[in-house]
């Protein structure tokens, strides 16, 4: 795992707001932000997705939790065709040139991140992983329950 992250955890990736700007139109600063890297090519990535969007959803009442899938190397319209197709509610965005991804790792998707306010990396997920969608859950409601990660 170590040999494919560019970034670790701990490490801080403001960057990640650029990315996000489209999906944060609107919305107050989300304390936590989880990240999904995938393609509509890869199995395993479209194995994990329908986890990924039944997480999502046991926080889709709280702004201050954003979900959001990243399709490396993907377009919008490809994006936006997939999407409607499996009726996914997670926000996705285009990184056509994969420089986003490139910016966390250099290998191995599906990927999923953990991000908190201070766009630190507090979990992280290479390849899927069942077991670790758990525990991301688990990080997600104790970060989401810390009153020094309040706004």
């Amino acid at each position: 795992l170590s040999e494919s992250s560019v970034r670790r955890l701990g490490d801080q990736v403001p960057m990640i707001d650029t990315l996000l700007e489209s999906t944060l139109q609107g919305r107050d600063k989300p304390r936590l932000i989880v990240v999904n890297f995938f393609a509509t090519w890869c199995g395993p990535c479209l194995t994990e997705l329908p986890h990924l969007q039944q997480l999502a959803d046991k926080y889709a009442d709280r702004n201050d939790i954003l979900f959001v899938v990243v399709g490396r190397e993907e377009t919008q319209e490809t994006l936006d065709a997939f999407v409607a197709k499996n009726s996914y509610r997670i926000p996705f965005v285009a990184d056509p040139a994969g420089t986003h991804y490139s910016n966390f790792a250099n290998k191995i998707i599906p990927r999923t991140y953990l991000l908190d306010r201070d766009r630190k990396i507090r979990f992280e997920i290479a390849g899927f992983d069942r077991t670790a969608l758990e525990q991301l859950q688990k990080t997600i409601d104790a970060l989401a329950a810390d009153s020094n990660m309040q706004p």
